[in-house]
């Protein structure tokens, strides 16, 4: 199972395209955690109307503590394999899960896809990366690897974050993905690319 952690924070705009998305997955083996930290907006009334109709969510209302408490909140509760993290403002095209090919890729403990930016100015522009599997002891990183640090368009496999404590720094305000990923790579063996990409990032 694929557990989806979702920080939410005043983003009443943006919060139910990007709930949808996830629930429309062709993939249907996940729970979506939604943690409302602190919004001041109707974003937790919204995250509470889908989880009254959908038995897959789950969520969190806390006070305001910032986006890796947050995260960190969804990492702790989460039951699933794998864990995916998502931003609230973005959306996910319906084969997103699907697209990771995880009956092919169990073995890996990182799967890292491209991604689409979605702007209003210039419509959706698809971002491929070289698709591969790496050794993380044998080979050196790719720098698109390395580049790639923000939580959002990967799998992370739950074994590595719970064996080595792997959490968000709640002290840094910037760098603090780029942290994670680096620890995490740090523990992991063999990383995954694809050149599918399922993400949505909204530029603007």
């Amino acid at each position: 199972m694929i557990s989806i952690v979702v920080p939410v924070y005043n983003a009443e705009l943006y919060l139910a395209q990007c709930i949808e998305s996830i629930l429309q997955q062709t993939y249907r083996d996940f729970e979506l955690i939604l943690v409302d930290d602190g919004s001041k907006d109707t974003s937790g009334a919204i995250c509470d109307d889908f989880s009254a109709n959908d038995p897959r969510i789950r969520v969190i209302h806390q006070d305001n503590r910032g986006v890796s408490e947050a995260r960190n909140v969804g990492i702790r509760i989460s039951r699933g394999d794998w864990i995916c993290f998502i931003d609230a403002d973005d959306f996910v095209t319906k084969e997103y899960l699907e697209l990771f090919s995880l009956d092919k890729n169990r073995e890996a403990d990182c799967i890292l896809q491209g991604w689409i930016t979605c702007s209003e100015r210039t419509g959706p522009r698809k971002h491929c990366i070289p698709p591969g599997k790496i050794d993380v002891s044998r080979s050196i990183i790719p720098s698109y690897v390395l580049q790639r640090a923000e939580p959002w368009g990967k799998l992370f496999k739950k074994s590595i974050i719970a064996k080595n404590n792997l959490l968000y720094c709640e002290l840094l305000d910037r760098g603090e993905d780029r942290l994670f990923f680096f620890y995490f790579l740090s523990y992991s063996r063999f990383i995954v690319t694809l050149e599918s990409a399922g993400y949505v990032y909204r530029t603007d």
